[in-house]
């Protein structure tokens, strides 16, 4: 019985330190040229271009923002879609300790998981003015009902009658 219960415990400390090895700082992959930004805001300082395929280490998150060590320049921040994980990449749904007891269950759904950017933040909320110059240059991208019209017959579409439509003027 002791020897078992010895086998049980380094059993949970071997699964706990893969679990911690797991959960390190992930490293990523440049999917695309891009600029290394001072601060997760699209206008901040560019400290440098950092090339596609260039590996980079993941050391923080801010909303659709990534904090990243780049060996041959500095820490700085990415747009989360900048970057390629690998497969081994810790999730927190994926760590060891959390599968174990799935093991016992007959199903094995994954969850998944988006980029989590939901939208503005408090801050962007409170601070964020009207740019009525770029509403113009949407209302100008309007099609009359003429040529809404002309678009649809060369098209070949059909009128659905469930949809009703409000017209414009422009």
């Amino acid at each position: 019985m002791p020897q078992r219960l010895s086998l049980l415990w380094l059993l949970m400390f071997s699964l706990l330190m893969f679990s911690l090895a797991a959960t390190a700082n992930p490293s990523a992959t440049v999917k695309q040229t891009t600029p290394l930004l001072e601060h997760p805001e699209p206008n901040a300082t560019k400290l440098a271009q950092l090339s596609a395929e260039q590996t980079v280490t993941v050391l923080d998150r801010s909303g659709g923002w990534y904090k990243v060590n780049v060996p041959q320049h500095d820490i700085g921040w990415l747009r989360l879609f900048n970057l390629q994980f690998s497969k081994s990449r810790y999730q927190p749904d994926n760590t060891p300790l959390r599968q174990l007891p799935g093991v016992l269950r007959s199903s094995h759904n994954q969850v998944t998981s988006s980029t989590g950017v939901r939208g503005l933040d408090k801050v962007s909320l409170t601070t964020a003015k009207p740019d009525f110059e770029q509403l113009k240059a949407l209302q100008n991208l309007q099609l009359t009902t003429a040529e809404a019209q002309l678009f649809a017959n060369q098209a070949k579409l059909k009128a659905n009658p469930a949809i009703a439509l409000q017209e414009q003027t422009k």
